[in-house]
């Protein structure tokens, strides 16, 4: 028995498809054109997977499914069905739209999964419903690397197959010219061998293929990808022997092993494929479809590939692509080569004969007529005896014989535009027809659709084998020339001592080396994009190489993401390729400060921010919710105020009674010393004025520290002024924080703290991988000679007096880069340090201005210097992108309209995931189709913003990822509770327990405190917290977090130990699957700091909301302000809004909306007072009322 099965197809839910297509209706098609096996098509949707549990039942026989019930009667058939018709039996069988970042570029790749059942279908799509959302497309667009979806894919099911769909199509494909790979390697890497089999799709054949010899190892399938059940069978395989799951991969995977016959499963063999002419398919020749340019590859490459009619680049098809990565210039002709048989679709043949296009009525009638006498479709083309057929139909016969001998005319299709593959000439046709016509289908295409006239080119000759062989010859001889041509490169700038760095503009170069010869300070201005944190790096490593000890050296950041950043760059191999044996410290203020407190009082507690902030309001013994609302804001005031430095006679009155009652809570609610953020700093500064020989005794009486920690810095100078009672100091503890290894060395996979440190995870873990040496001190005691602050402009007073105290008077040493236009941190105490404020402590201070923004296009910085109307602090900004810059400024009349216009443009830049969608789009904007879900940003000023904007991206299947609250489990306490939970037994050990944490000293704490017995089950989290909340060690402050409310809901949720570890091990895994895909990222405007992407979405450009007024947002706002106060508030604000503007490297879409629902209310908010600044510098639009025409405006756009 043989049998025809045709393996990529599609359901109604896939975008551009039939809405008929159900099993049923597949079922009859299958049946008219002689399919035995069919793939079920878009399996990960979920409604889909549902009517196929509903409709298809499992056939035992085959391990395949088929219909539990009678196919649909087709209407043009008449209630008659073909004879012979029976099955199909159906493989279950999906794409995957991968969109993502690879070797620096953008990559779209189509994979088609199988899975033997529908319970597997199930657990995979599950598993990628973590990455993208499957509900709004039946083929998914995922930002999920290729070898990356292969491994969820076999993790899952490992019975399960991928195979790359039509792998040279332009827009969507593993070879593909605009997006693809040149090596199937580079795009699976390590996991490459689970790939037997290719599809070639409809506009290359088998023949075309054996002209890459990296392919020589894999089977050549070929099918439909049809979006509709006529179009089921253009292409397809066929098989000997009996079909079933196992039995079909196992044919392909010993096809690929090029077994002879004899060696195959004879259960089943692959025989070959049915195959469309590749020249009738869309993409087979080079071309311009906007401008009627069609052309053979050589001629495009005479050209350069630029169109000849409008300069922009071709579309290069797939005969052009095959030849690039050709090695060999004619077909080879491998042992047990499967067939190839040609195929020209039934009804095309019909309406050549009839003179009538395919889908006429009166072809629609011969065609069910043949199918009802002749039997079903494939064996009328592919099976059938041609005398048979002649006798039946003569020029059907004579048709058919041409088709399978290939004595065809053909035209070939070229950007989108499908080819014509005729049998008889214009005089035969007409003969047929019985009479003469003065015009055949191959005089022209089908009428356009556009408005304007087509330029039509004249058609290109037919492509011989000796044409391809000389457009392989002359791609050889272009890569030869292009191999040969030196780069031409400007000169590497030198640096004070001669020697060159690589990479860096004169510009950037001058401000690493700063102030090295002089000893002078340095401040480094530099704008957006201008490479800052890179030449942060760079001076860390010009000071590397110049001998200066890893141990001198500190980096300070301001975020733990920050830091770790800077880590992996500096453990990259520098240009010899040499690894640094020794890193320099790289840190957060907190972390430097916690390191100095974990040493210096190891029973010290660090609350986490919300625990340290419910210990305060608490304290004040509120009776209301407008008094607990009131001591919020207290300790938000007290926050801010200590940032400023102030001391406890200097805070505001109604301040002073709050923090007295804090202050005695603190001390009656732990015997460990409670610190918060604040404190880590205040203790930190007097600890290096106390080394440095100051008596701090006076000002530690107005301290805000603890009573304990007061108590140990007064000793420390008590101790110092009487230095005979003092022994001498050992280089372990003579200054500053330690740094010697058993403090700085990683105690546990890189963590660079103190186990308690690691434990509590308020700051960032840091350290060298490899042991650093104990420091040489210098004469003033200060552990380094060089510190260098990123964001500088971030700092807060009392921060910047820790950097002072940390360097020389003078400042030698000091390095800072930063960009006072982007000092958005006011509410957190940050002052916006500036040129002015650091000389007035170091008048020596250089200054180096970096204007070159090598992220951004010049529209965006004209734009965003017209925001600061002439008041930057960095110079002019000079792009060094020559592309120009998309600005567009779009009103919505409300927020729905605004999310839907942002859904749809995004999915147009990313390039949608049907072909025939993207050619539109790639003739319509040059943008359109080449981004990656990474490569865009959606900035709101309020997370409130969020949620309407996330459903819009959802409902059109674009993967996105908006900020979430922290894991549980990364809370030190819920982690400590969760390993005692799995050392008893109850529950395995799920993902985010990581053994760093084994060593921590919560786990024993909590064992010892709860002296249970080895039997006895841990208590409940509200019973645990009852039980140990009075311990000295385990104060109640410490379990007021929200991570540990958020751990009780979830064991109420779950109901014991065993199941809520195991859905916590889920949550981790989601989020790790998450972290390996790309996705579109709905952000604040404050989290968007320091990042970059090619195009951003700023929505919510409206008064109120940015400038943020909360007097038009909230029913009760805050209380008044000072003038001076608005002012500072309006100009925050407007570098917010210069932060936002400046994350766009090629694509900038602002927008108001003229209503909004935020906070429970209806708004109508008039326009930012912004606006006005940026307004002429954007193409605008305004977007109609109605869902319709909003759709209607996608199209300009």
């Amino acid at each position: 028995m043989n049998f025809i099965a045709d393996l990529h197809i599609h359901s109604r839910f896939s975008r551009a498809t039939s809405k008929q297509l159900s099993p049923r209706h597949l079922a009859a098609w299958a049946r008219c054109k002689g399919i035995n096996v069919l793939g079920t098509g878009d399996f990960t949707h979920p409604q889909w997977r549902d009517e196929l549990r509903q409709q298809l039942v499992r056939d035992e026989a085959s391990g395949l499914y088929r219909l539990s019930g009678p196919a649909e009667e087709l209407d043009f058939l008449q209630g008659k069905t073909p004879p012979d018709a029976d099955g199909p039996l159906f493989l279950l069988q999906t794409e995957i739209s991968s969109i993502y970042k690879r070797q620096g570029k953008v990559r779209k790749v189509h994979n088609l999964i199988f899975v033997p059942t529908l319970d597997d279908a199930d657990r995979l799509s599950q598993r990628l419903e973590l990455v993208g959302n499957l509900h709004s497309d039946g083929r998914p667009i995922l930002g999920l690397d290729s070898r990356d979806l292969l491994e969820m894919t076999l993790d899952v099911c490992p019975e399960a197959v991928l195979i790359p769909a039509h792998v040279w199509t332009p827009w969507f494909a593993l070879f593909g010219s605009k997006s693809g790979f040149d090596r199937l390697e580079d795009c699976f890497d390590d996991l490459s061998s689970h790939i037997f089999a290719l599809e070639t799709g409809l506009s290359s054949d088998p023949g075309m293929n054996r002209m890459v010899s990296q392919l020589d190892g894999y089977a050549l399938i070929s099918n439909s990808d049809a979006h509709s059940g006529a179009n089921l069978g253009r292409e397809a395989n066929f098989f000997a022997g009996e079909p079933s799951y196992d039995g079909i991969f196992a044919a392909l995977r010993a096809a690929a092993r090029r077994l002879p016959p004899d060696r195959q499963p004879q259960d089943c063999r692959f025989l070959g494929t049915m195959e469309f002419y590749p020249e009738e398919g869309k993409y087979h020749l080079d071309g311009h479809r906007a401008c009627g340019v069609v052309l053979e590859p050589r001629e495009a490459l005479a050209l350069d590939n630029i169109c000849p009619v409008c300069g922009k680049p071709l579309t290069i098809g797939v005969l052009h692509r095959v030849c690039e990565l050709a090695d060999r210039e004619t077909p080879a002709s491998l042992l047990h080569e499967p067939e190839a048989r040609p195929l020209i679709p039934l009804p095309e043949l019909v309406g050549e004969i009839l003179g009538v296009g395919s889908g006429s009525r009166k072809v629609q009638d011969k065609y069910a007529a043949l199918l009802r006498e002749l039997g079903p479709d494939l064996d009328i083309l592919c099976r059938m005896d041609e005398e048979q057929v002649r006798r039946h139909w003569e020029p059907l016969g004579e048709a058919v014989a041409r088709m399978r001998r290939g004595q065809v005319i053909r035209k070939g299709g070229y950007d989108g535009e499908y080819g014509v593959v005729r049998v008889f000439s214009p005089e035969e046709a007409a003969e047929w027809q019985g009479a003469t016509r003065s015009r055949s289908l191959l005089d022209g295409a089908a009428p356009r659709k556009r408005g304007r006239p087509k330029k039509m080119a004249e058609p290109a000759p037919q492509a011989p084998e000796q044409e391809t062989a000389a457009t392989v010859a002359a791609i050889r001889v272009r890569r030869k020339k292009d191999s040969a041509a030196p780069a031409e490169s400007e000169p590497e700038p030198a640096t004070p001592d001669g020697r060159t760095l690589g990479g860096f503009s004169p510009a950037q170069t001058e401000a690493l080396t700063a102030g090295l010869e002089t000893g002078t300070p340095v401040l480094v201005l530099a704008g957006p994009g201008a490479g800052k944190t890179r030449v942060l790096v760079g001076r860390l490593q010009y000071l590397l190489a110049h001998d200066v000890p890893a141990s001198q050296l500190l980096a300070v950041t301001f975020t733990r993401r920050a830091a770790q950043e800077m880590r992996q760059r500096l453990q990259a191999p520098a240009g010899d390729g040499a690894v640094p044996a020794a890193l320099p410290r790289c840190d957060t203020l907190h972390a430097l400060a916690w390191s100095v407190v974990q040493r210096e009082l190891p029973s010290a507690l660090l609350l986490p921010e919300d625990a340290a902030k419910a210990l305060f309001v608490d304290a004040g013994h509120p009776e209301s919710r407008e008094e607990r609302k009131s001591l919020r804001r207290l300790w938000e005031r007290l926050q801010w105020s200590r940032e400023q430095g102030l001391s406890a006679d200097e805070l505001p009155d109604d301040l002073r009674a709050a923090v007295a009652d804090w202050q005695a809570a603190r001390t009656v609610r732990s015997q460990s010393p409670l610190l918060d953020y604040a404190d880590l700093l205040e203790f930190f500064l007097f600890h290096l004025r106390a080394r440095q020989g100051e008596d701090i005794r006076p000002d530690l009486e107005h301290s805000l520290l603890p009573p304990a920690c007061r108590a140990l810095l007064a000793a420390a100078v008590t101790e110092r002024h009487h230095p005979a009672q003092t022994p001498a100091p050992s280089p372990a503890t003579s200054a500053g924080p330690d740094t010697t290894p058993e403090h700085h060395e990683a105690p546990h996979k890189g963590h660079a703290v103190p186990r308690q440190m690691s434990l509590l995870g308020m700051v960032a873990a840091t350290a060298a991988p490899a042991p650093v040496p104990a420091p040489s001190r210098r004469a003033s005691a200060l552990p380094w000679r060089h510190v260098l602050v990123d964001e500088v402009q971030d700092l807060s007073p009392v921060q910047l007096r820790l950097i002072r105290a940390l360097l020389p008077e003078d400042g030698n040493g000091f390095f800072g880069i930063g960009d006072p236009d982007q000092a958005i941190y006011g509410f957190r105490g940050a002052s916006g340090q500036s040129e002015d404020s650091l000389r007035a402590l170091w008048p020596s201070l250089r200054v180096c201005r970096l204007g070159q923004s090598y992220r951004a296009s010049q529209g965006v910085l004209d734009m965003a210097q017209s925001l600061l109307q002439g008041r930057g602090h960095c110079g002019a900004l000079q792009a060094m992108r020559r592309e120009q810059a998309r600005l567009h400024l779009f009103s919505a009349p409300d927020q729905q309209a605004e999310a839907r216009w942002i859904a749809g443009r995004i999915r147009q830049l990313l390039g949608a995931t049907a072909h025939t969608l993207m050619d539109q789009i790639a003739q319509e904007d040059e943008l359109a189709g080449t981004l990656s879900p990474g490569d865009v940003a959606v900035l709101v000023r309020l997370k409130a913003q969020i949620p309407v904007i996330r459903r819009a991206l959802e409902q059109e299947g674009i993967p996105c990822a908006a900020p979430a609250q922290e894991d549980c489990w990364q809370d030190p306490l819920c982690a400590a509770v969760l390993r005692l939970a799995i050392a008893r037994g109850q529950g395995e050990a799920p993902v985010p327990v990581s053994d760093d944490a084994e060593s921590d000293d919560l786990l024993p704490l909590l064992e010892q405190a709860l002296d249970l017995a080895p039997d006895a089950p841990l208590p409940d989290p509200q019973a645990l917290q009852a039980r140990l909340s009075g311990h000295s060690r385990l104060p109640a402050p410490l379990w007021q977090g929200t991570a540990w409310k958020q751990l009780c809901r979830a064991w109420q949720d779950c109901g014991q130990w065993e199941a809520l570890v195991q859905q916590l091990g889920l949550q981790h895994e989601a989020e790790l699957i998450r972290a390996r895909s790309e996705q579109v990222q709905i952000l604040t405007l404050h989290a968007s700091k320091g990042l970059e992407f090619q195009a951003v979405f700023l929505p919510g450009l409206e008064e109120g909301l940015l400038p943020m007024r909360r007097d038009l947002l909230l029913e009760n706002p805050d209380d008044d302000m000072s003038p001076a106060a608005q002012a500072a508030r309006l100009e925050e604000e407007r570098r917010l809004f210069y932060v936002g503007l400046t994350r766009a490297a090629r694509a900038l879409y602002v927008s108001p909306s003229a209503g909004r629902r935020l906070f429970g209310r209806e708004l109508a908010l008039e326009p930012s007072s912004f606006l006005p600044l940026v307004r002429n510098f954007c193409r605008q639009s305004t977007l109609a009322r109605h869902t319709k025409a909003v759709r209607e405006h996608l199209s300009l756009f």
